[in-house]
């Protein structure tokens, strides 16, 4: 309990102050994030840009913060799609087993055993670069996750006491699995939730520094560490802070899935 308690709250902290630049991206940023100032380029951090500007003279702070909006909400599309669709594939596979389990389960297998980024390079190959096929791509990759770990838990909790009276009292399929399994589920799910979110962090930062995610203007922290990478020597705070925030969610949520861990 104690460690469950440290956890979260160091997550509490890290992700809070993600979460703060996310919201001064959405609101309002002390720059427009993609305004050249000719006359402002490879600013070290002072007083008027914190975290520097790189070489077109756009202030990287207000980049981040529009970044870390960037790259939330293209990881909770992706999570979105992902827990939505491989949790109903995951909870008919492990309610009606049988060949349909079989089926699922090895076609799930088939997917997982290649790398997430390696599959959503060969989706995007063929749909092209983008956000939106970003996001298609992505969350079809994490479908599998959400499905095996629903899968599992269903298995187990269909054979307990509490849904055999269920269907002895006449419950449906569809009551039983998402009134009665599936909220029994949540431990499992949150973690599994918080893991993939990471991972879809680190994929969405991974496609878009190999120029398939995010376009140019718009800022994501990926995007960012990607038009950083030749200025690395001479303006380094260029990659520092986008990789840094990246580096603070993957932490963040690292952290909270360890709590979801220790009260299981």
């Amino acid at each position: 309990m104690k460690k469950e308690k440290t956890y979260r709250a160091l997550s509490i902290a890290v992700l809070a102050l993600v979460l703060i630049f996310a919201l001064i991206g959405w609101i309002h940023t002390p720059y427009d994030p993609d305004l050249m100032d000719g006359s402002a380029k490879y600013l070290a951090p002072c007083l008027a840009h914190p975290f520097g500007t790189d070489k077109f003279g756009r202030d990287i702070f207000s980049r981040i913060a529009v970044g870390c909006g960037t790259t939330a909400l293209i990881s909770v599309a992706v999570i979105a799609i992902g827990a939505f669709f491989g949790t109903i594939l995951g909870a008919f596979s492990g309610y009606i087993g049988g060949v349909f389990d079989r089926v699922m389960m090895r076609v799930s297998d088939i997917i997982a055993s290649f790398p997430s980024i390696f599959l959503a390079l060969v989706f995007v190959g063929i749909i092209g670069p983008g956000t939106l096929n970003l996001i298609l791509a992505l969350g079809i990759v994490f479908i599998p996750t959400f499905a095996r770990v629903v899968r599992s838990e269903f298995v187990v909790q269909k054979e307990l006491e509490y849904v055999k009276h269920a269907r002895l009292m006449g419950a449906g399929i569809l009551r039983i699995v998402f009134v009665h399994i599936l909220p029994n589920c949540k431990r499992s799910f949150l973690s599994t939730l918080t893991i993939a979110f990471n991972s879809a962090v680190l994929a969405e930062a991974g496609m878009s520094f190999l120029g398939l995610g995010v376009q140019p203007p718009t800022a994501s922290l990926g995007r960012m560490l990607s038009e950083a990478q030749p200025q690395l020597m001479r303006a380094p705070w260029i990659a520092i802070f986008p990789g840094l925030f990246i580096l603070f969610t993957v932490l963040g949520f690292g952290l909270l899935a360890a709590s979801f861990s220790e009260r299981r």
